[in-house]
């Protein structure tokens, strides 16, 4: 019997789903992921556990201040958001990351562009050791993705264009290796930098600052994923693409589907869709009919 499975394809979204939403284990942006931070949607301080799929796990962040909510990308959803007060930001004495490949990646609304702030970043508690998603060049509102050590100091690979002020916009950085950085806008618009850093003793981790309170947020953060690969410029764009942008979240229920046709009078088996199948259609439910 050749099997033929019919019911209908996992939804792609251009909107973010509205919650309650499971995370999708079986789309791309799935593999390697480490930490994912829907920020806002049930908490600001929420960590989505990879591994039981729901939130919870050793990643959640603790709340200083008070990070305020607000509209999220695209009317769905809530974002975290800070006016540039540095005693309102995001962290956690540990880290999922502390060394290269990683990729981190958000959405980001920001109130200006005329001040340097922090989205994230991976730090040596009291040193200059990190890996730093950041918004540099004051008045010029470009992406930086950056990599230092106490001793050698920053090497910095900077997104081309600028963001534009209270406007969602994606921003994603991408370490490769010691000797390879990049940041994108929106997908592409891809700057790299090529300098050697190794940061070590990495033991900590910020949202929406930088330790001591330099940098703090000025704007609005949205749905913070950390991966410990480098995504390839293609599955950067997908991240922005709007028929990809949102694959992580599956919303809550099941389908069900049929493989093949039972034969008359035959058994009908009913269990979970399992990949390769499941990477194309999600979680559901399957028929397997007799042979004929």
């Amino acid at each position: 019997m050749i099997a033929v499975v019919t019911g209908r394809r996992r939804e792609k979204y251009d909107e973010r789903p509205t919650p309650p939403y499971l995370l999708n284990k079986d789309c791309s942006q799935a593999q390697g992921l480490v930490a994912f931070w829907p920020l806002g949607e049930i908490l600001p301080t929420l960590y989505f556990d990879y591994v039981r799929g729901r939130g919870s796990g050793p990643f959640n962040l603790t709340q200083t201040g008070t990070m305020t909510r607000a509209v999220g990308p695209f009317g769905q959803g809530l974002a975290t958001s800070n006016t540039g007060v540095t005693t309102n930001y995001l962290s956690v004495s540990s880290t999922p990351v502390t060394a290269t490949p990683i990729t981190c990646a958000c959405w980001i609304y920001p109130f200006s562009i005329s001040t340097y702030w922090n989205a994230w970043n991976s730090v040596q508690t009291g040193l200059d050791d990190y890996f730093n998603l950041y918004i540099n060049n004051p008045g010029n509102g470009v992406i930086g993705a950056s990599t230092s050590t106490t001793a050698a100091g920053e090497a910095i690979a900077s997104a081309t264009g600028s963001l534009v002020a209270n406007q969602w916009q994606h921003a994603c950085v991408v370490w490769t290796s010691a000797t390879l950085r990049a940041a994108y806008r929106d997908g592409w618009n891809k700057g790299t930098n090529t300098t050697s850093r190794t940061p070590s003793g990495l033991d900590a981790m910020n949202v929406g600052i930088y330790p001591g309170g330099f940098g703090p947020l000025n704007g609005r953060l949205a749905h913070l994923c950390i991966w410990n690969r480098a995504l390839t410029d293609d599955e950067v764009f997908e991240l922005y693409e709007p028929p990809t942008r949102w694959d992580l979240y599956y919303p809550t229920g099941r389908k069900t589907y049929s493989i093949g046709a039972p034969a008359a009078g035959g058994r009908t088996t009913r269990n979970t869709l399992a990949s390769p199948l499941g990477m194309h259609l999600g979680r559901g439910l399957w028929t397997h009919g007799g042979s004929g």
